[in-house]
């Protein structure tokens, strides 16, 4: 009898341990998600996530001024890493002809880490932001209504304020463009966009000579998962006064030696229009898909039953 007891209190308890690691999944998409190594996962899929990293792009539209920043931890190493790239509209293509079209070139520089930490400010779905902190390369504080951002990688400084979120959807921050897929809570990737067109203000400078000061818009978004997916290809545009938006993903993953077809999902905000699209709706298809990476092109065809959008 005690003997069951024993086994009946162990079994409540495993079950316990697997409502934490679910409930784990049920936080702020864009709050860390602490990884979990739980036994109730498979050995292939510990921890859970592997990786997870949040990406912000400002857009000047009065100087044409680009600049990305990745922040982003692999939880198996423990390592991190602080990728800034930017792009003046001012430069001129390089003379091996890498740029053709003329509108600038995009630089890179990273800094790896196993110094930076992650604080999540609490466990709540009302998403109350999270520090990520490394001695050298300097912080960003994410909190419900502003971003601010303090980094320097290889002497480029980038400091910038986000504020005035617009969220993919504006009456529930935590639904993103998975739609319910989000609650899948292990697939190779998870992707969430927290803000499609935030306001910034923004100083970026190093010691040869760049300084710049200005304004615009900003994209706040994150993955996080197992592994990032192969034929990736993003795109995100807005206009100039912010009052449109368009977003889109397309890729495809590798199971094995199965390649899947290409998956995707799609936004589009305007005045008159609202539009969501993704793969895994009922009746939505992606047509023509075609990826020329060395020319810069990709084009592809998304329909479903209310709207095609080439």
């Amino acid at each position: 009898m005690d003997t069951a007891h024993t086994r009946s209190k162990k079994g409540a308890e495993e079950i316990s341990e697997r409502i934490k690691v679910w409930a784990m999944t049920s936080l702020h998409p864009w709050d860390p998600h602490e990884p979990s190594f739980s036994c109730c996962l498979p050995e292939s899929l510990q921890p859970y996530p592997c990786f997870e990293g949040w990406y912000f792009r400002i857009l000047d539209p009065q100087t044409g001024v680009s600049i990305g920043l990745i922040i982003a931890t692999n939880y198996v190493t423990s390592e991190s890493h602080a990728t800034l790239l930017f792009c003046n509209p001012g430069e001129k293509p390089s003379p091996d002809g890498s740029i053709q079209d003329g509108h600038g070139i995009t630089h890179m520089v990273y800094e790896l880490t196993e110094d930076a930490t992650i604080t999540k400010i609490t466990d709540s779905m009302e998403n109350p932001g999270f520090d990520w902190e490394e001695p050298v390369i300097g912080k960003v504080l994410a909190r419900k209504n502003k971003t601010s951002i303090d980094i320097c990688v290889k002497g480029y400084h980038l400091k910038a304020n986000l504020t005035s979120k617009v969220y993919w959807n504006h009456s529930c921050s935590y639904k993103g463009p998975e739609g319910w897929a989000s609650i899948i809570s292990i697939l190779p990737t998870h992707w969430y966009i927290h803000s499609i067109g935030s306001k910034a203000s923004y100083e970026f400078k190093n010691d040869n000579g760049v300084d710049i000061i200005g304004q615009g818009w900003a994209h706040e978004e994150k993955n996080w998962g197992q592994v990032f997916p192969d034929g990736h290809v993003w795109l995100q545009a807005l206009s100039n006064d912010n009052d449109t938006q368009l977003v889109c993903s397309v890729a495809h993953y590798k199971v094995g030696s199965v390649k899947t077809p290409y998956i995707f999902a799609m936004g589009y905000r305007s005045p008159s229009h609202q539009i969501d699209m993704r793969t895994v709706d009922i009746g939505t298809m992606l047509k023509g898909v075609s990826v020329h990476p060395q020319k810069g092109e990709f084009s592809m065809r998304a329909v479903n039953p209310s709207y095609t959008i080439q």
